[in-house]
């Protein structure tokens, strides 16, 4: 009977979720508010958000005569978070998954002539054994993992500052402003003194994950398992960006942050301390918020795995995952790339029961890793993994677990806190429309800032995962396991609490 169950199973479920999978997922807009989980920042920072406001400028002329074309668009508006989304679907793919086969061993007793389970052990929570779950035997489990991230490549995602410089802007009768200062020498001084202006920004980044998994684990022969994990999650996503103008040109061409009726997430108090007379009741500093949420069945991970030498107590298998993009990228709910990871085990059983587990991942182009408001993909980045640790039993149907789970990181989207140069505030203002040579003939001398920048790299993230596993009745077995970051590569929340449940059939 139970055969045939699993297999009906298996063809079942893999059915629906590829036709789950198979949605057209479309990239953000780049016009209007949609509710894409994966949308919060660019929305926050694009067209319809801090960058739209921040074009916002007068329409008058700066002086008699000379006119101002569209208003400059600021560089990378969202260029320092674009890492966000790369390191977010990377660590959807590398969120670890309670290991789908039965952690109850079973042996033979001789005196008895019957198979028995076995009080030893009960297996590690996250790694693998080198044995299997045994012919015709079949295993079902549930478990739940809360990840609440709270900083990428250590930098704190609750509060961290990004500072936006004014790109080049044609003026006519006068040419490119920039604030580089390119030939002519008054680039970015005289008229041209409006590129100084620049943008602060603080914001805050509150990213929660809750995966609900099932598993389930077949014994095709003694040696051979294959095994199925189907992720359901709950995403919530919001941010908060405290936007603020610095006028380092003393000009009426000074943007403002004044929001308009179309773009209810701000909210702007208009400044009464600018410098210039003509911009008092103008926003200078706003506040830009955008939050959404989604829910749906994540990336399914089918594995096989076979044990190729077994002695008395140790074992050696190797095995594969195969991980289907059946989650909705756009809302976080997958990465956006079919993963592929072989691996191998070797494990010993008795009371002290080590183990050590290592593999590589390689994964395909995802939407996530490219620009997910163009649609361009690019290809998530692959790693080494790998795990040791021991389980040991306390008393009678109670283990302990412990392991470290580590991985290396190649050459993926990096973010870090550097200081950057920004423009020195001119030295005086001529006045509005008033003849003669325009102000900001010798600016100050540029400062420095603070600022979220990216690059790109590779990185380790190594986990300690502390777990009890206890049979209460039977064949079935309850796990508690918390992770903790022993290093602050990639996306990490402080600790990774999950709860697990698992019954033996047969």
């Amino acid at each position: 009977m139970f055969g045939r169950v699993p297999l009906l199973l298996a063809g079942f479920t893999t059915c629906f979720l590829v036709a789950i999978g198979a949605r057209a997922q479309g990239p953000c807009s780049s016009t209007g508010v949609n509710n894409k989980v994966a949308c919060t920042i660019p929305q926050l920072y694009g067209p319809n958000g801090l960058a739209f406001n921040t074009l916002q400028g007068p329409p008058e002329p700066l002086f008699t005569g000379v006119s101002f074309g569209p208003a400059s668009v600021f560089t990378s508006f969202n260029q320092g978070l674009s890492p966000l989304s790369s390191a977010i679907a990377t660590q959807l793919s590398f969120l670890p998954l309670v290991t789908p086969a039965a952690g109850l061993t079973l042996t033979f007793d001789r005196s008895l002539g019957v198979y028995t389970v076995s009080d030893d052990s009960f297996t590690p929570v996250f790694s693998e054994r080198g044995g299997t779950i045994g012919r015709n035997r079949f295993a079902v489990g549930f478990s739940y993992q809360n990840v609440s991230f709270g900083s990428l490549d250590g930098v704190d995602l609750r509060n961290f500052p990004a500072v936006y410089l004014r790109g080049d802007q044609t003026v006519s009768g006068t040419g490119t402003c920039s604030i580089t200062g390119p030939s002519p020498s008054s680039a970015n001084t005289g008229v041209c003194a409006l590129v100084r202006d620049y943008i602060t920004a603080q914001s805050s980044i509150n990213l929660t994950v809750n995966q609900y998994t099932t598993f389930v684990t077949y014994g095709l022969t003694n040696h051979i398992d294959v095994s199925a994990a189907i992720p359901v999650l709950t995403v919530r996503m919001s941010m908060t960006s405290n936007a603020t103008i610095v006028q380092q040109s003393l000009s009426s061409a000074t943007l403002f942050l004044d929001a308009p009726v179309s773009a209810p997430f701000t909210t702007c108090t208009p400044s009464v301390s600018s410098p210039l007379p003509f911009d008092s009741g103008v926003c200078t500093k706003n506040a830009f918020s955008r939050a959404n949420s989604a829910s749906g069945v994540g990336d399914v991970t089918f594995r096989g795995k076979g044990t190729v030498m077994k002695g008395e107590r140790a074992a050696l298998a190797v095995g594969v995952d195969f991980r289907v993009p059946t989650g909705d990228a756009s809302n976080f709910l997958g990465s956006g790339a079919y993963g592929i990871k072989p691996f191998a085990v070797w494990s010993y059983s008795g009371r002290i029961s080590p183990h050590f587990n290592a593999g590589y991942g390689w994964n395909g182009n995802s939407i996530l890793a490219g620009d997910v408001t163009a649609g361009t993909k690019s290809q998530l980045p692959s790693e080494v993994f790998y795990s040791a640790g021991v389980e040991a039993g306390i008393i009678r149907r109670l283990t302990a677990t412990l392991d470290v789970i580590g991985q290396r990181v190649f050459s993926a989207d990096r973010v870090q806190l550097s200081t950057i140069s920004v423009p020195g505030v001119c030295d005086t203002y001529p006045g509005y429309d008033q003849a003669g040579p325009p102000g900001c003939q010798h600016p100050a001398a540029s400062g420095n800032a603070s600022s979220l920048t990216q690059g790109v790299g590779s990185y380790g993230i190594t986990n300690a995962s502390l777990g009890l596993r206890l049979r209460p009745f039977g064949k079935f077995l309850l796990t508690g396991n918390v992770l903790l970051p022993l290093d602050d590569g990639g996306l990490r929340a402080k600790v990774i609490p999950t709860v697990s449940g698992t019954y033996t059939f047969r």
